[in-house]
């Protein structure tokens, strides 16, 4: 059962938890299913409530998933990270604060 859905225009990324706390973002995009692990490995935060990325000329590797917290950029594609997104204002602040913590400062 999705535990959240992030809507962007028309796209979504629904997040899914199974037993033992595993937790998966996935979405669809163009008629292929893609699933990630749904914690940011930087900042343990929910990838499923995140910015999903698939038109933007600046990425390779879409789609992809930008996390809300530390803004770090997740390729669907393979799962492997790439630069930030640029925020601006509060969303800003708060990513490079999460950029300064571990996972393990999280818990």
């Amino acid at each position: 059962m999705p535990t959240h859905t992030h809507n962007n225009n028309t796209d979504t990324i629904k997040g899914w938890e199974f037993g033992g706390g595993v937790r998966m973002a996935c979405t669809n995009v163009d008629g292929t299913f893609y699933a990630i692990q749904g914690s940011c490995p930087r900042c343990a935060f929910d990838l499923w409530k995140g910015d999903l990325i698939k038109d933007d000329p600046g990425f390779e590797n879409k789609p992809l998933v930008a996390c809300p917290t530390c803004s770090t950029i997740f390729s669907f594609q393979n799962g492997k990270y790439g630069p930030p997104m640029k925020r601006t204002g509060l969303q800003a602040f708060v990513g490079n604060l999460a950029k300064t913590a571990t996972q393990e400062d999280s818990y």
